[in-house]
């Protein structure tokens, strides 16, 4: 048969395969673990489009800790399985395009974020060493003089750094009330200002920081 309608509350025990292609709009609960296995090139496994406010997507991680006990709130194994030969690679683990696309008016200030992370570890007893880090980048493979955990800041509109023009800042701000306004207190710039536009042989840059 095909088409038709259920109504009330479905309940499937065993597999479900759902073949082909369609556009739903429902409120749903899923109680348990989900996989999704997509192996056709150039798709998305899964996509989530969202307008409006608020989260495209909110995951509430919560779990008793215990000795010796490893969680993670959202775990990305980005493993390429085959080589490939012929023309440049380029692999994201995950990439984050924040584009403006409409002018803002009438308030005082704007902000985007590509990653906001908070950490919080006051709500209980602490015993022992903790490291609360917000950001930590791991390089495993073997130690060399060119390998090591790397952070880059980058700027690129398309055109050649101009003289005076900044590649990237590092800030450290603190609040400077109960209401929680950030001020910035130092930062780290570095920035072309030797005086000519970046070229294959001028790439210059100092390093200058600011309190």
């Amino acid at each position: 048969s095909s088409g038709g309608t259920i109504s009330g509350d479905l309940t499937i025990s065993g597999d479900l395969t759902v073949s082909g292609g369609g556009s739903y709009a429902y409120s749903e609960v899923l109680t348990g673990d989900m996989t999704i296995t997509q192996a056709t090139v150039g798709d998305s496994a899964l996509r989530i489009i969202k307008t409006g406010y608020s989260s495209g997507m909110f995951i509430d991680h919560t779990f008793n800790i215990g000795t010796g006990i490893n969680s993670t709130a959202i775990d990305i194994d980005f493993t390429k399985s085959t080589a490939t030969t012929g023309g440049d690679q380029y692999l994201q683990g995950i990439n984050i395009a924040m584009i403006d696309g409409q002018n803002s008016t009438g308030g005082t200030s704007s902000a985007m974020t590509g990653v906001y992370v908070r950490t919080d570890l006051d709500g209980g007893a602490k015993s022992g060493t903790h490291n609360t880090l917000g950001f930590h980048a791991e390089d495993t493979t073997t130690s060399s003089a060119s390998n090591g955990g790397s952070l880059r800041l980058s700027s690129n509109d398309g055109a050649v750094m101009g003289d005076a023009h900044r590649l990237g800042v590092i800030e450290f701000a603190g609040a400077e009330d109960t209401g929680g306004t950030l001020t910035v207190g130092a930062r780290i710039e570095a920035v072309n200002s030797r005086g000519s536009d970046w070229d294959a042989n001028n790439n210059h840059t100092d390093l200058v920081f600011y309190t």
